[in-house]
This record gives C-alpha cells, sequence and structure tokens, in this order.
C-alpha cells in the first residue's frame, strides 16, 4: 500500500513511456526518410552501412505493414437487367437509337 493510499488519498496516475516509445521518439523518423530520399536522388553520397542502419532505424519507427492480414468472409451480390423484348426491330431502334443532338453543328471555316 501506498502512502496516499494509507492516508485515504488516491494515488496520483503516472504516465511512464515505455522504453520502446522513448526510443521511437528519439530517432527523427523524417530526417532518416530525407536523407535517404537525397541519396536516391542523388544529391548525397552514403555508403552500404549508412544505408544499412538508416533502414534499420526507420523499422524501429514506422509500422511494418507486409504483416498486415484481411480476413473475413466478402458477401457480394450482382444482378442483371435484362431488358425487355422488342416486338420489331423498329420498335427497339425507336427505343434504344441515340437521341439526335440539339447543338446544331457548324462546318470549320476556312483559314485565309
Amino acid at each position: 500500500m501506498s502512502t496516499a493510499q494509507r492516508k485515504g488519498r488516491s494515488a496520483p496516475a503516472r504516465i511512464k513511456k515505455t522504453h520502446q516509445d522513448l526510443v521511437r521518439q528519439k530517432i527523427r523518423g523524417t530526417l532518416l526518410i530525407l536523407r535517404l530520399q537525397k541519396f536516391v536522388m542523388g544529391k548525397i553520397e552514403m555508403d552500404r552501412t549508412q544505408v544499412t542502419a538508416a533502414l534499420g532505424l526507420l523499422n524501429k519507427v514506422l509500422p511494418d505493414l507486409k504483416a498486415l492480414e484481411v480476413s473475413g468472409e466478402v458477401e457480394s451480390r450482382s444482378y442483371v437487367v435484362a431488358p425487355e423484348e422488342a416486338k420489331t426491330i423498329e420498335a427497339w431502334q425507336a427505343k434504344h437509337a441515340p437521341k439526335p443532338s440539339t447543338i446544331e453543328h457548324q462546318a470549320p471555316k476556312a483559314v485565309q
């Protein structure tokens, strides 16, 4: 029992960051990303160990999305709307033919 509990008071809530959170906070992911981008674009030179170290630190800071698994049941419904049967070809064409345009087309004027 703590001293605060013995005196009838509630213990204060303590915010304690884990070691992992502290390490992530110290690693500046944006700076690593910017440096790697400059290397890829040819603006700076980095040797193999520097690139490997930067990628390793990024793996500690950024979440790994490769392990993401989607599971569940997918249900889909599809339907087809069948057209009504036309009695004649002319009746079908009258109903489904493209409508004439309301915009009058003018022939282009000749350039002089």
